[in-house]
């Protein structure tokens, strides 16, 4: 594992390694997978595998959100 990596498990279920960098860091992975011809393109593609920065499934949101204020309201 890479200095700052830290494992995610996303709405999804899925569990993904997660490369610390905050919005910067971010920003940085949509620029590479951009350029197919960048030297952490694959990688990279790999860790988005499936993410589309202009969708967005509202449902996974609502429930996990719908989770929180269930949680909240129990106290």
């Amino acid at each position: 594992m890479q200095t700052g990596s830290f494992i995610l498990e996303g709405l999804d279920g899925q569990i993904r390694n997660g490369l610390g960098g905050g919005i910067p860091g971010f920003y940085d992975m949509l620029e590479i997978r951009s350029g197919p011809k960048h030297e952490q393109y694959a990688e990279i593609n790999d860790w988005l595998d499936g993410y589309d920065p202009e969708e967005l499934d509202i449902l996974p949101i609502e429930v996990a959100l719908g989770l929180i204020i269930a949680r909240v309201g129990a106290h």
